[in-house]
């Protein structure tokens, strides 16, 4: 976090060049410059940006409750649509880590794609895990670090002709405001590009898939692709 204004500016100074002021009464967060701001401008980039995802969960009938696929499945299919939905976000994406006043990538997160997945349902989870792989003793509650490691075992990002980049480690976050899975993906040799033009995050967890659709052009913030 930054400890004050000029922290803050002195971060983000070298990131990108001052815009010129803009009427306030039409002008997006996007338009202001980040130590500008407004609470509703960050609310704005941590929920309805084009960095950010709400998708349903769905059942998928070819992995078993445990997580493993069974025979005909190497990957996730698309299964029933349920009552749950979950936030998923790209952290990593310069946008995002300005709203949260973390302009700089913790050194775990160099070279890394980071995004996260929110509200979701632990109880469902921890009742559906079936052999007990990511639960304490019975009463203890779900075992969070378990949880993250499933995920980055079974978590990719897709693009179209290109083989689907692994994750290679999650952890779980403990936030009050959005307590959180962040799943690293190594940007590799090959990292996205605009060409790319969508992603999609796929990830599993017992038998129920996470699956976030993501378009590359509107994620272009100030002139840059910001993943």
């Amino acid at each position: 976090m930054f400890g004050n204004r000029r922290d803050f500016l002195l971060a983000t100074s070298g990131a990108m060049a001052l815009l010129p002021r803009f009427g306030y009464a039409s002008a997006t967060w996007e338009d202001r410059n980040p130590w500008e701001w407004t609470p509703q401008d960050i609310q704005t980039v941590l929920n309805h940006s084009a960095w950010v995802r709400e998708v349903s969960l769905e059942i998928n009938s070819l992995v078993d409750t445990s997580g493993r696929a069974k025979p005909k499945s190497s990957r996730p299919n698309h299964g029933l649509p349920t009552e749950f939905k979950a936030v998923v976000r790209w952290e990593s994406g310069l946008p995002v880590r300005l709203a949260r006043k973390t302009a700089t990538l913790p050194d775990k997160g160099v070279g890394q794609y980071m995004v996260s997945v929110s509200r979701l349902p632990l109880e469902f989870i921890e009742q559906s895990s079936g052999n007990g792989t990511i639960s304490h003793d019975q009463g203890a509650g779900l075992d969070k670090t378990a949880l993250a490691e499933r995920f980055a075992k079974n978590s990719l990002i897709e693009r179209v002709g290109k083989d689907p980049i692994k994750a290679n480690h999650a952890e779980w976050v403990e936030a009050d405001f959005s307590p959180r899975v962040v799943i690293f993906f190594p940007l590799g040799e090959k990292p996205i590009q605009p060409e790319d033009r969508e992603v999609d995050l796929v990830s599993q967890i017992g038998a129920l898939v996470i699956r976030a659709k993501f378009f590359l052009k509107d994620m272009v913030y100030r002139d840059r692709l910001e993943l």
